[in-house]
């Protein structure tokens, strides 16, 4: 039997608050906490921009809910860099997240007169581990899918590789439990194929992954009958 999921957390206005001062304190207007001098410069600023992309992109997660848009959200887009659309790597790269798969997605099912809304959890440098431990928070009574892009940052220095496979074992184990159906995003370079900038999609390349995925979302019965 599926347990029954509570509504999505309330975050108060003052907490949003705080973080919005939080991330102009550090530097939307110049990255004032990350510059260093003569030629680390603009590896600095870069470094800076995505901090402040990944704060906006927490912040617009923590807005979904608040505003009720989160647990109206019947699709979850679970994610690191390319469902978030941005990301560092060794350059900073991506489109965004208005041109992310996740918003690209919903707009073709929109067109095809679905109302299903598909909320962008995605996180740049997010480890499975993490995704695991955001999801608890992400899933409501209304969602119906998770789509999972794993990514690759357990890799990387620093984090944990082995546990990689129990994690998404867990994710998935946790979303069957609350009624909600998996699709694993992988072979993201043969969907986006040529269509990168950096080492992110662009635009095209991130159609192309919401093309992909726009008739599996179907086949779940989230749009109802007919769709």
């Amino acid at each position: 039997m599926s347990k029954p999921l509570a509504p999505a957390c309330a975050i108060s206005p003052k907490a949003l608050t705080v973080d919005v001062q939080e991330i102009i304190a550090t530097g939307i207007l110049g990255w004032r906490d990350t510059q260093s001098p003569d030629s680390s410069q603009a590896d600095a600023r870069i470094a800076g921009g995505l901090k402040v992309r990944n704060r906006l992109a927490v912040l617009h997660i923590a807005l979904a809910f608040l505003t009720g848009t989160a647990s109206a959200a019947q699709i979850v887009a679970l994610g690191a860099s390319t469902t978030q659309g941005y990301g560092k790597g060794r350059h900073a790269s991506g489109v965004p997240m208005d041109q992310a798969y996740p918003a690209q997605l919903e707009r073709l099912l929109r067109a095809r007169g679905c109302s299903a809304e598909v909320l962008n959890a995605g996180l740049a440098g997010d480890t499975t581990g993490g995704m695991l431990a955001r999801l608890p928070g992400l899933l409501s009574a209304n969602t119906r899918v998770l789509i999972l892009q794993a990514g690759g940052n357990d890799a990387l220095p620093g984090n944990n590789p082995s546990s990689r496979s129990s994690n998404i074992a867990e994710i998935k184990k946790y979303s069957a439990e609350h009624g909600v159906k998996v699709i694993r995003l992988r072979n993201i370079d043969r969907l986006v194929g040529d269509h990168w900038t950096g080492e992110h999609p662009d635009a095209e390349g991130q159609a192309a992954i919401a093309k992909w995925l726009f008739p599996l979302v179907l086949r779940t019965g989230v749009c109802g009958r007919g769709k």
